[in-house]
């Protein structure tokens, strides 16, 4: 029939909203729809009171308040029956394609985008493979935009760069404890044959399952490592991952709390400079000559909030990060203009 919907139930004490989306134009025969299935539930003492209607991106937004007996203890008794019978003809969608224009991973966004609409649907809480933190920056500004869902992020430990994001209706509740993740303990004896994090994660991999599965891996030097990847593949690794290299590891599940965690190191530094652009700022703070950060930067291995920067020229602000491949990043605090004209810039760099 061409028109998609979405449901929002919140109640309070005798009161109960119930909101529908529909392409602008469409709002009215949406809404008469609505009363219809209403009407068909044979709800004993309930009316219509009035509609609204919202448009909003290349939507309408309505809402049916409905008077009655639903007390905020049967909300969701009340709710599930008018949701199912109006999704017969009605399929929860977010504008997808609007919220894909200039996004670098589209894949990966328009599947967050599909379990978005799955949390909509189902009132369940949906959970996102491990995201890169370019694919989580870009995902993160697609969820600004949108108020019919939230969205929670977390790694295992509080400065992890893969991480999953847990997404909800906006009415429910979300905790760090809903994003499922497990932490493993990889152990053995790589004194005379060390092991890198692309040694454990191609050992990870080599058992068969998909990159998007593992989180942070945390080498432990000559005692193994310790990585975080989703519960489902707890078992399946214990038993599988068995060796590393040459060396023979045991692989066990730990708690998120026993994950040996080091602080990054931090180096607080000032720079005055003639320009704020990042070849300027990035070889000032990354100790190098300008000439070579030019060229890392046209090689593609300078990302500025996790988007790949390959002009020298871009212009750096305050709050910007600067990460560069294998080389650790680079903070860009407070921004001052001296009397010559110049910028003095406080840098920390995380190494």
């Amino acid at each position: 029939m061409g028109k998609y919907a979405y449901c929002v139930f919140s109640n309070s004490h005798f009161e109960t909203d119930c909101g529908f989306c529909a392409p602008v134009g469409r709002a009215k025969s949406a809404i008469g729809e609505c009363k219809l299935a209403l009407a068909k539930l044979v709800l004993p003492d309930l009316h219509i009171e009035k509609t609204r209607a919202v448009s909003r991106l290349s939507r309408s937004t309505f809402t049916i308040k409905i008077i009655g007996p639903v007390m905020t203890a049967h909300a969701d008794a009340f709710a599930r029956p008018l949701q199912q019978h109006y999704w017969k003809f009605a399929i929860a969608m977010l504008p997808k394609e609007e919220l894909l224009k200039g996004v670098e991973n589209r894949e990966t966004a328009a599947r967050v985008v599909d379990q978005a609409e799955q949390a909509i649907k189902t009132w369940d809480v949906v959970c996102t493979d491990f995201l890169s933190p370019p694919e989580l920056a870009e995902v993160e500004q697609m969820f600004k935009r949108l108020t019919e869902v939230q969205l929670l992020i977390w790694g295992g430990y509080p400065q992890a760069e893969r991480q999953r994001a847990a997404i909800a209706r906006s009415e429910l509740p979300l905790e760090q404890s809903q994003v499922a993740i497990a932490a493993l303990d990889i152990s053995g004896n790589f004194l005379f044959d060390p092991a890198s994090h692309r040694d454990f994660l191609g050992a990870l991999l080599g058992t068969g399952i998909v990159r998007d599965k593992v989180g942070d891996i945390i080498v432990l030097g000559e005692r193994g490592a310790q990585a975080i990847v989703i519960p489902e593949l707890v078992e399946f690794l214990e038993m599988q991952l068995t060796q590393v290299r040459s060396v023979p590891v045991k692989t066990r599940r730990i708690e998120l709390s026993e994950l040996k965690i080091r602080e990054p190191k931090k180096k607080e530094l000032t720079t005055v400079e003639a320009s704020l652009r990042l070849d300027a700022i990035a070889s000032a703070g990354f100790g190098m000559s300008r000439s070579k950060m030019a060229d890392l930067i046209t090689g593609g291995d300078v990302r500025v909030n996790w988007k790949e920067i390959t002009q020298s020229s871009h212009q750096l602000k305050a709050g910007d990060l600067v990460a560069i491949r294998g080389k650790g990043r680079l903070e860009v605090g407070e921004i001052a203009v001296t009397k010559k004209d110049r910028y003095r810039v406080q840098l920390t760099r995380l190494m």
